[in-house]
């Protein structure tokens, strides 16, 4: 029996003109309604954006998206998280940096 081996095809991309994309992002309530809208992954259309505002165009921003699972984090958390760490294994160096350090004007910025 000959086996018949079907070969996926690679994807096409869609290609969006320019003008179309900004008229869909500044028309838009999200990155996700212009990814939805183009047929495109948000993560492509936020990294359109970025690069047309590298090069002068004034895109407006929409508010981040929270990350899936992803909650605000307080300054316990990270203790818990930095004594976690010292019991597992070898820590790295500590940088010294002392308290009048934080608060000092340079010269230069008075």
């Amino acid at each position: 029996m000959d086996e018949v081996v079907q070969q996926e095809q690679p994807t096409k991309r869609k290609i969006v003109p320019d003008a179309e994309f900004v008229q869909k992002w500044q028309s838009a309530e999200s990155a996700q309604a212009v990814a939805d809208d183009l047929g495109l992954q948000r993560a492509s259309v936020n990294a359109r954006a970025c690069g047309l505002r590298e090069k002068g165009v004034r895109l407006k921003k929409f508010p981040r998206a929270p990350a899936f699972g992803r909650q605000p984090r307080d300054e316990s958390y990270y203790a818990d998280l930095a004594a976690l760490a010292e019991l597992h294994g070898d820590l790295c160096p500590e940088e010294e940096v002392s308290p009048d350090e934080d608060n000092e004007v340079s010269e230069d910025e008075a």
